[in-house]
């Protein structure tokens, strides 16, 4: 199996292709009614949070407002990833104008939190993972969750295909 990290515009460009079984997104990820023309399960919801080091006063808070982020050093997850979409949209539905970051890959700005540069976006998911210091904390707003399916052709799947569908069923069990 393989495995990619395309970016939005890629993924409009050739959605799915051959080379591809399969796709880990939110339904509002994909283009237009992409997800109408797949097989697909949900995994997990998701919801957004940041990603604090120890140390920052967020780090003891159960949430932190969404307004409140203006004021921090953040970063974010890469331009033209579904994640930084979705944190764009955050602030739009909160009537909250979008704050300068710096957009970098997942490790470089994880790296930044632990050498305590300042704070990333991330997902509460994804901390439930995260075996290090580094706390992630809920970010109160007014978006729904963020459904999270395993996407498919809808066509029989091979044997390598389908133990990888029932892997990610048992990783991600809701």
């Amino acid at each position: 199996l393989s495995c990619t990290n395309l970016n939005l515009d890629k993924l409009s460009l050739g959605f799915l292709s051959a080379q591809y079984a399969f796709i880990l997104a939110a339904e509002e990820d994909l283009p237009g009614s992409s997800a109408d023309e797949l097989e697909s399960i949900l995994l997990f919801e998701d919801r957004p949070a940041v990603m604090v080091h120890p140390n920052h006063p967020f780090a003891s808070r159960t949430s932190v407002d969404i307004r409140e982020l203006t004021q921090q050093t953040l970063f974010l997850p890469m331009q033209g990833t579904a994640q930084y979409e979705r944190f764009v949209k955050l602030f739009v539905a909160n009537g909250v104008a979008f704050p300068n970051a710096t957009s970098c890959s997942y490790q470089f700005y994880r790296n930044l939190v632990e050498d305590q540069m300042g704070i990333a976006f991330s997902t509460e998911h994804t901390g439930k993972n995260d075996r290090s210091n580094i706390r992630y904390i809920p970010i109160d707003n007014i978006c729904a969750s963020w459904k999270m399916k395993l996407y498919w052709h809808n066509r029989p799947l091979t044997e390598d295909e389908t133990a990888f569908k029932t892997f990610a069923q048992e990783f991600y069990r809701i």
